[in-house]
Order: structure tokens, then C-alpha cells, then sequence
């Protein structure tokens, strides 16, 4: 019985290797032996190609042959000086015509010609499953994670409500005393993360623990600022201008009403965030 199993199981390996070869560790993890068995699921690939595109070219020749030599035959009866070289023309055309204009050698070509690819492919050890279903494999899992993004977004953009233009806050007003000031946003900064380094008119800061909360009816994501040195090596920064900046207002969508000072008022108590914040850099 343990030999019919390993028996099957290797069957099973050789017709499973044509999946793509992201699939292969779950059916090796179920005692499937995908990739010792890839090699002979290549041949197999090959052998089938053949088997279907060597008969079938040559009833399709066959039928060629007669289709070409009737049309020579009824030609030569109505001129005698009907030739013989379309006819032979035709024959010779066979094999391309076969393979590239008729289904089944169409679906051998791509079965022999994937065959050898998958074969060389083990050879040199670095198997992969059927090109087809490896593609439409890939596909299914871009559209799907593409779909799952833009619910995402979809999502975040109704919890976050209109955009509106950035607070700039005290730390200890924001709940994050560690930092000098927080940068409140209606969206996510692009490029904004913990650590990179935010140049402004009035100094560099470091953007520290970033946190999330409801306030004035949408979601809000906060950036605390921590003074950094000028002299600190720069890796990743981004540039921003803070309220007083010589370089203008702080936000290309703030208002001439709130460009001018930074708030010091708390930032929320809004009965929608039962969460606290997480602390900021050196904070509670």
C-alpha cells in the first residue's frame, strides 16, 4: 500500500508540476514531490505535444495533398496548360499552415515548445510550472490585490472625510510632548515616515511616532516633528513649510485664515476616537 501511495503521489507531482511554481510548496508541504518530479512533468509536456501535432499534421497533409491535387485535376481539365506548381507549392506550405493556422497545431507547438523550456529550465535547476498558467496565475493575483487596494483606498477615504488643509500643532497640545510640533493631515503624506527628515524655514526635525485620530469629523493621520540637528547626515528627506516659513504658506491647500500661526488648542476630544494615541517620542 505505501508503495502504491509513493506511486500515486508521483503521478500526481509529475501533472501538478504544470501549475505555477508559487503553488508548489503547499503541495510539497502535502507530500507532493513537485520539484523532484519537474523534469519528467516537462517531458511529459513535450511528449504530449508531439503525440497530439505528429498525427494530426499528418492527416491534415493527407487532406492537403488531396484538396491540392483535385484542384490540379480539375485545372488540367479545363486548360492543358494547368501546372503542377501550385499543388506542390501547397504541400510544402503544409507544415506551416498546420502549426500556425489550425488549432490543434497551435495548442502542440505551445505544449512541444513549453515542454523543452520547462525541461531546460530543470536542467539548470530553476523549474517553473506551465507558462499559461503561471501568467494567468500572476494576473489573478494582481487584479485581485489591485481590487483589494482600491477598496482599501475607497475605505480609508470615507473615514477620513473631506480634504481639508494641515494643523500644525504643539506636541504637547497633539498629545505627543516628546515632539515640538505635529504636523495633522485630512490624508497620508506620501514619503512621510517615521525617521526621515523634514526640512523646513525654521529648522530640521525628524518625523517621530506617527499616530491616528478622529478629529473634526474625518480621520486624521499625525506627524510629530522632532528638532534634529543641521549637521545630521541626510538619507531620506522631505520638505515642508511650517507656518512664519519665508518660503510661503505651510500647505498649498491652507487658507489665509490659518497660515499664519501654529495651535496650541487640544487637538480633539471627539466622542468617535475611544483610542488613545500611541506616545510620541519621549512621551507618556
Amino acid at each position: 500500500m505505501q508503495d502504491a501511495g509513493g506511486v500515486g503521489r508521483a503521478i500526481l507531482a509529475v501533472f501538478a508540476g504544470l501549475l505555477p511554481r508559487a503553488l508548489w510548496p503547499r503541495l510539497e508541504e502535502a507530500s507532493v514531490p513537485v520539484y523532484f518530479a519537474s523534469l519528467a512533468s516537462a517531458v511529459v509536456q513535450l511528449m504530449v505535444g508531439l503525440g497530439l501535432g505528429i498525427p494530426g499534421f499528418l492527416v491534415y497533409a493527407w487532406r492537403a495533398a488531396n484538396d491540392n491535387t483535385d484542384l490540379m485535376l480539375e485545372a488540367a481539365s479545363r486548360s492543358a496548360e494547368a501546372s503542377t506548381a501550385m499543388s506542390v507549392a501547397g504541400s510544402m506550405l503544409s507544415p506551416v499552415a498546420f502549426l500556425f493556422f489550425t488549432p490543434l497545431g497551435l495548442g502542440s507547438l505551445y505544449l512541444a515548445v513549453a515542454g523543452v523550456v520547462r525541461f531546460v529550465a530543470a536542467v539548470v535547476d530553476e523549474p517553473f510550472g506551465d507558462p499559461i498558467l503561471t501568467g494567468a496565475h500572476r494576473l489573478t493575483l494582481y487584479l485581485t490585490a489591485k481590487r483589494a487596494a482600491a477598496v482599501a483606498r475607497a475605505q480609508r477615504a470615507a473615514l477620513e472625510g473631506a480634504e481639508i488643509p494641515d494643523r500644525v500643532l504643539t506636541g504637547a497640545a497633539a498629545g505627543a510632548p516628546g515632539a515640538e510640533l505635529v504636523v495633522v493631515s485630512a490624508r497620508r503624506k506620501a514619503g512621510w515616515e517615521e525617521g526621515v527628515l523634514v526640512v523646513t524655514g525654521s529648522g530640521w526635525y525628524r518625523i517621530g511616532r506617527i499616530f491616528e485620530e478622529y478629529h473634526d469629523g474625518g480621520l486624521r493621520t499625525l506627524y510629530p516633528l522632532v528638532r534634529s540637528s543641521e549637521t545630521e547626515v541626510m538619507r531620506r528627506v522631505v520638505t515642508y513649510a511650517l507656518p512664519g516659513d519665508e518660503q510661503g504658506p505651510w500647505s498649498a491647500a491652507a487658507d489665509a485664515e490659518r497660515s499664519g500661526e501654529i495651535e496650541s488648542l487640544p487637538l480633539s476630544d471627539d466622542p468617535l476616537s475611544n483610542e488613545k494615541p500611541p506616545s510620541g517620542p519621549g512621551g507618556r
